[in-house]
């Protein structure tokens, strides 16, 4: 499996996002704090969260 990690500060939010690739295919599957989410974009944490933890699937 191929894949990578990486960790970005944005708006004082640290976000530490791992892409994995489960397949030939470009499909994206996006999971944000366990949650699995429908849109490519992560969403906005509420207030007071300060890290999020992504999770990207390419298959």
């Amino acid at each position: 499996m191929q894949g990578f990690s990486v960790n970005r500060i944005f708006q004082g939010i640290r976000y530490d996002i791992t892409v994995k690739r489960k397949g030939k295919g470009n499909k994206v599957h996006l999971t944000v704090n366990g949650q699995a989410v429908e849109s490519t974009i992560i969403p906005k944490p509420p207030a007071g969260v300060t890290q999020v933890i992504v999770e990207v699937t390419l298959s």
